[in-house]
């Protein structure tokens, strides 16, 4: 599928031409994003999620880039697309996901919706316009005389905290000097300047079943109570732990044998996160019970994005969202993101460039319709800016493989 081939792309990067270019595609890309709503894709159906990844791969293709594809074990396949223009210059690396947390079967009543202001349905915002926003900008500027290389990497198991791809992900970061994250984007004209650590752990518990009647049980629930209990307690300044999942028993009679709980992880910085894991596994060994084996697994799955690895890429987006008449404005997250790997790899980074998004990941999840145009042209004008010839680009935009 080709939807661009009736207007060529602007012959020089100019933002206000790019918007109005991305702004005449905005009913061609549309059925695209329709596609890709239409399909429902939790990070476990690997199935659905190779639906996506072959409309991306098609779409990536289109836009003049080299695509491969890797699979991952028990989820959808890696996506690793590049373009490079000359010889040598730095690497644009754009990040994004093709899971969603609307897995097959799940709101069956509620599809791909448009109308003048306003597209709805499950992962458009999260982040299925994004994905195609993303294909269009590189097509925009391919055609332009730059130096570099810009990439466009996508995971199948994002939203589980990309366990399986993420020493796939911190191998592209290592070569990578800029990161541009496909995220939402904010109703307010915000980007993503800084995340906190996330982590997330999982503790299972075994003990011996028997009726509440008769000696010799040992509940599970003896060590998993006082546990849960004293989370708060392992909390510094701006830590939070949340338990998401609390599993025990299948009969009120009957001492429970098995239970788990699922622990969330949030913390300011990388080393605060670590901290509060290694207090959450201390609390654990002090509420051990006789009879009950208590297993802790996971830790940290993505560092902090520290507001310093974004000002380059926020000062560069801020000159090109006002070219177009946009303020944009900054925005800290506690949730997590790939484009903290990179962040903490030592790339230049800026998340949050999807489209503006409402009620992301909830019911009527929604994009705005000039949200499009606007950071379709955001995105192309930066990777132009950053792959302009060495005599044009301003200094602090040489990358730090120059």
């Amino acid at each position: 599928m080709r939807p661009h081939d009736e207007a060529p792309p602007p012959d020089k990067a100019d933002a206000r031409m790019l918007h109005d270019w991305f702004q005449s595609k905005t009913d061609q890309l549309l059925p695209v994003i329709r596609q890709l709503v239409d399909i429902r894709g939790g990070s476990y159906d690997a199935a659905a999620i190779n639906q996506v990844v072959d409309i991306m791969h098609s779409q990536l293709v289109a836009s003049g880039m080299t695509v491969e594809r890797t699979p991952l074990e028990d989820r959808g396949d890696l996506l690793h697309a590049h373009l490079q223009f000359g010889v040598g210059g730095p690497t644009v690396t754009i990040v994004g996901h093709t899971d969603t947390v609307w897995p097959v079967g799940s709101v069956a009543d509620w599809g791909f919706d448009a109308d003048s202001d306003r597209v709805s349905g499950p992962g458009v915002g999260d982040m299925k316009a994004a994905l195609v926003i993303a294909s269009t900008a590189v097509q925009a500027i391919a055609h332009l005389p730059l130096v570099g290389r810009v990439e466009i990497v996508l995971v199948p198991d994002e939203q589980l905290g990309s366990v399986g791809s993420k020493a796939w992900l911190e191998e592209i970061a290592a070569t990578s000097d800029y990161c541009l994250g496909l995220e939402a984007g904010g109703l307010n004209s915000d980007v993503v300047t800084s995340r906190e650590a996330v982590g997330a752990l999982v503790l299972k518990a075994s003990g011996i079943a028997a009726h509440v009647t008769e000696p010799g049980g040992r509940s599970v629930l003896d060590a998993l109570i006082p546990i849960a209990a004293g989370l708060p307690n392992c909390e510094h300044d701006g830590d939070q732990l949340r338990i998401g999942i609390m599993n025990a028993g299948t009969s009120r009679q009957v001492a429970p044998a098995t239970g788990e709980l699922h622990i969330d992880v949030r913390s300011p910085t990388t080393a605060a996160a670590a901290a509060l894991v290694e207090r959450v596994r201390a609390l654990v060994q002090s509420c051990a019970t006789a009879g009950v084996i208590l297993e802790l697994d996971g830790g940290t799955t993505r560092p902090a994005f520290e507001s310093e690895r974004s000002h380059l890429l926020f000062a560069l987006a801020s000159e090109i969202a006002a070219d177009l008449g946009l303020e944009l404005l900054e925005r800290h997250e506690r949730g997590g993101s790939d484009a903290s790997l990179f962040a903490a790899a030592g790339a230049a980074t800026l998340d949050g460039l999807g489209p503006a998004c409402g009620n992301n990941c909830g019911a009527g999840e929604y994009i705005t319709i000039e949200s499009i145009p606007e950071r379709g042209a955001i995105l192309a004008m930066m990777i132009a800016r950053l792959l302009a010839p060495p005599d044009t680009a301003r200094p602090d935009l040489l990358g730090r493989n120059r």
